[in-house]
């Protein structure tokens, strides 16, 4: 049994067949089928970096920056999920705050608003005994001392196991 060599326009292919049969079939049969494929994925990916529009109607439209800040303030719940009697909210700010933190249950009735002021670093201990088992979604409202600016950060959740 010999082995012949085929040229498939994307590299050399081997196939382990007798001289003068028919290549294997299944895959791909032409090399037009194989250069739309290519093409596709070739202008889908170019689509995805935003090299190129996908339509020439939206070819103008400018793009919108999405920026995910990640810098402070901040504010987190340890531990999530919450065992036991207390949790505690973290909060993180570049200097002295007042901080304003909303807590509502999984029908976003509000339950608890806590407040209070603090440095750049400071914990809001507060207590779960009148909470029951569930998640929980909270919103800080944090007011720079030094500048006076109001920053709202994201609704954020944490459940509560008993």
């Amino acid at each position: 049994m010999r082995t012949t060599m085929r040229n498939s326009g994307l590299g050399i292919r081997n196939f382990s067949r007798p001289c003068g049969t028919q290549p294997p079939s299944g895959g791909f049969k032409t090399r037009q089928t194989l250069l739309k494929i290519f093409l596709g994925h070739l202008c889908l990916s170019l689509f995805i970096c935003g090299a190129m529009p996908l339509s020439p109607i939206f070819a103008d439209t400018p793009k919108p920056t999405i920026v995910f800040d990640k810098s402070l303030p901040k504010v987190t719940v340890i531990p999530n999920p919450a065992r036991g009697k207390k949790l505690n909210f973290r909060v993180m700010a570049a200097g002295p705050c007042k901080v304003r933190i909303r807590v509502n249950n999984r029908f976003f009735d509000v339950i608890a608003t806590i407040e209070k002021e603090g440095g750049s670093l400071f914990d809001i201990l507060w207590n779960l005994k009148t909470v029951s088992e569930g998640i929980y979604y909270y919103q800080a409202q944090i007011e720079d001392k030094a500048t006076g600016q109001i920053t709202k950060l994201p609704l954020q959740k944490f459940v509560v196991l008993k």
